[in-house]
């Protein structure tokens, strides 16, 4: 391949050093962001709530004094889900549109599926169990998860998964071997459960905070794509350095 003359070599040098940049601006936004949604959102309003309540100690901390003491086992009843679908691709086609959720979220995409209705799920074992996801309306479990088949007492999903990233499920997983979480664990574990009405406040404000680093993430995603096509067109000659504008917000 060609050598490209010195001043081209500085200016594509030039040209991807503003697109990295660009990139670790972007991460360091995402983290102030997940930073302000842990530290004001999941601690702030749990904690201090919205109407300067008394406050009261409770085994995951100092909550407002009406906040309701509940275990998972009394608002949940946990179930484990099946094994993946032997269809399961990466990514959806035409046919395979139902997501398929492991211990950590969308691993795949099948033609079946086994639920018809959102629902709470729970890594079940492994690095991720513990993690709380909220399924698509129509999705597959599969048996790296527990999902929640009934719902004992009426609840805002989004506010529990976001309460149950707070609390770290991980840390009740059995650590011998291979990490672990049954239903008999999880069961006795407590949260907090304000009024209905304040869930629903409660889950706007983690939303907003969850559409913004939705956003984030996609735009740093764009700028890496950017990145390698910059780096694979400049370095083949298929694209001038002085074709392509520096400003990149």
């Amino acid at each position: 391949m060609k050598k490209a003359p010195s001043y081209d070599r500085k200016k594509i040098a030039h040209i991807l050093s503003t697109v990295q940049r660009a990139i670790k601006a972007q991460e360091r936004i995402i983290q102030t962001t997940t930073e302000l949604k842990k530290a004001l959102t999941l601690h702030k309003l749990f904690t201090e709530d919205l109407r300067n309540e008394p406050q009261k100690q409770t085994e995951f901390g100092l909550v407002p004094e009406s906040l309701e003491e509940v275990e998972i086992g009394d608002v949940f009843k946990f179930t484990s889900g099946k094994t993946k679908p032997e269809d399961t691709s990466l990514e959806p086609t035409a046919e395979q549109t139902t997501p398929v959720y492991g211990g950590n979220g969308v691993l795949g995409y099948s033609a079946e599926n086994l639920l018809d209705e959102e629902v709470l799920i729970l890594g079940r074992i492994g690095e991720y169990c513990g993690c709380a996801h909220l399924t698509a309306p129509i999705s597959w479990v599969t048996d790296n998860a527990l999902y929640a088949k009934e719902e004992k007492r009426s609840v805002n999903r989004t506010y529990v998964r976001t309460h149950f990233e707070y609390l770290n499920l991980n840390r009740y997983s059995n650590k011998i071997g291979q990490p672990l979480i049954t239903q008999g664990i999880i069961n006795q574990v407590k949260f907090g459960l304000p009024s209905r009405e304040e869930q629903a406040e409660l889950a706007n404000t983690f939303e907003t905070l969850d559409t913004r680093l939705s956003q984030l993430t996609a735009k740093r995603a764009q700028l890496q794509e950017l990145f390698r096509t910059l780096l694979h067109e400049l370095m083949t000659a298929k694209t001038r350095v002085h074709d392509i504008p520096l400003q990149i917000s």
